[in-house]
Formats: C-alpha cells, sequence, structure tokens
C-alpha cells in the first residue's frame, strides 16, 4: 500500500489541517450542486504555501477556530457528477477508491451483484465518511502498535466482501478501545476516531433516508443541503479540535 511522500513527511496536525481544508473544499463544490465522489488519500493535496481560506457557513463555533489559511486542497474532480442526478447513474458504475469507499457504498455494491433492487445512489455524506477513511489509515500507517499492524493490512485487500468485514472490524475496534484502561500509541487517537466513525454511521443512516423514495418525495433541495451542512459543521468541529489536542508529530 502505497501513501505519497508528501504525507509520509509530515506532522499529524498538518495531515488533519490538509483534511479539513480539502472537507470544506467539498462543502463548497456541494454547494455548487457538485458530488466528488472519490475522496483518497491521492485526491488530498498538500500546498508548499498556505492559501487563504474561502469561509463556509458552519456555524460560530467552526468560523472562530478554523485557521484562517487552507493547508490542502481537494483535486481530481473526473468522477464528480452533478448532486442533484445521482438516480441517473447507471447502477453497474461505481466511482472512488475501494480503501477509501464508505461502508454503505461498499455494502450496496456488493449486494448490487446479486439484485437489481439495490440502490445504489452515492451521496454528500458518503464522501464525508471517506475523510474518516484517509484519517484512519493515515494515523495508523503512522502510529505503531499491536492493533494497527493488522488494520494497515486488512485495509489493503481488494476483495470487496473482504474489505467489508474489515472496515466494520476496524470501527468496532476502535469503539472497543475507547474503554481499554491499557495504554498504547494510539490512546491519544481513539476518541476522535471514535467520534468521527460516530457521525459517520449517523451519516450513513440520514444517506439512507435522503435517499428513499419517499423522502425524495417529501423533502425540498434546501431542506436537503440543510440536513447535509450541519454534518459538515460536526466533521469539522471535530478535526479542528483534533489538530489543536493531539500529538503535533507522529515521534
Amino acid at each position: 500500500m502505497r501513501v505519497s511522500s508528501e504525507l509520509a513527511s509530515t506532522v499529524n496536525t498538518l495531515l488533519l489541517e490538509s483534511v479539513d481544508s480539502s472537507e470544506s473544499g467539498h462543502r463548497n463544490i456541494f454547494d455548487d450542486a457538485w458530488l466528488h465522489r472519490d475522496v483518497s488519500i491521492g485526491n488530498i493535496m498538500i500546498l508548499k504555501h498556505s492559501g487563504q481560506r474561502r469561509f463556509v457557513d458552519l456555524g460560530e463555533k467552526v468560523a472562530e477556530e478554523a485557521p484562517e489559511l487552507f493547508e490542502g486542497v481537494l483535486h481530481d474532480a473526473d468522477h464528480a457528477i452533478s448532486s442533484w442526478d445521482i438516480d441517473n447513474i447507471r447502477s453497474e458504475y461505481r466511482s472512488g477508491t475501494l480503501l477509501y469507499m464508505s461502508i454503505r457504498v461498499l455494502k450496496n455494491w456488493i449486494e448490487s451483484d446479486d439484485s437489481e433492487d439495490v440502490p445504489s445512489s452515492h451521496s454528500a455524506l458518503d464522501d464525508l465518511e471517506s475523510f474518516v477513511w484517509v484519517m484512519t489509515h493515515m494515523i495508523i500507517y503512522f502510529v505503531k502498535a499491536k492493533a494497527t499492524t493488522v488494520w494497515l493490512r486488512q485495509l489493503g485487500s481488494q476483495n470487496r466482501a473482504d474489505l467489508l468485514g474489515f472496515k466494520r472490524g476496524i470501527e468496532s475496534g476502535i469503539l472497543e478501545n475507547l474503554s481499554d484502561s491499557r495504554p498504547s500509541a494510539m490512546t491519544p487517537f481513539y476518541p476522535y476516531l471514535a467520534r468521527l466513525f460516530t457521525l459517520a454511521n449517523e451519516g450513513a443512516t440520514v444517506a439512507r433516508t435522503l435517499g428513499s423514495s419517499q423522502s425524495q418525495a417529501q423533502l425540498t433541495e434546501q431542506q436537503i443541503r440543510d440536513t447535509c451542512r450541519d454534518l459538515y459543521r460536526r466533521y469539522s468541529e471535530i478535526i479542528i479540535e483534533a489538530a489543536e489536542i493531539l500529538p503535533a508529530s507522529w515521534n
């Protein structure tokens, strides 16, 4: 499994700030009615020189605590589509990097092999979960512990069914380690990853609800936007807090 030289040489704080900046960029294109659909390590670029952040309306807490300059950008929009044309995507076509796909998208992809009735939609909330998998991948790559060695190997699986099981196991392992009193190199990271995965699970539930035919008939575009914006805000709050409190370097 290859990791870009930029990420391999950076420090933990810069990684988190770059992910936060990229997530803000994702929110900007979402506001312009586009969906990226391929959030991955390869598509997050850490800048050599910080740029001026274009603030989005994510609430007072984020506006006050977010850095004024952005450290990273989300690029490569080859798979981007209009976020309001999702139902027109052919069900057999999937977009995204396998390792970083949300559990919901990966599960639906597997199930759609056996049934044409399984929905294949990909939402902004699935992309937000992909950011969580980017951070998880980087953290377990750099932080050496018994669990991370196993998890890193598992995330390299190219078998979709196996990877789905591994992802669920990693998520459960992170949540379970919150109550583990034995210190390890991962101890500072577990609380933030657990909060992010809890939010990702909430997002998956919301995505399923928004994707139902009944909801699509009842909800307006603005209501859907407002629901997603709230989750963007909460993701950003956790990442900003983690960047301020977690160790500044991997060593």
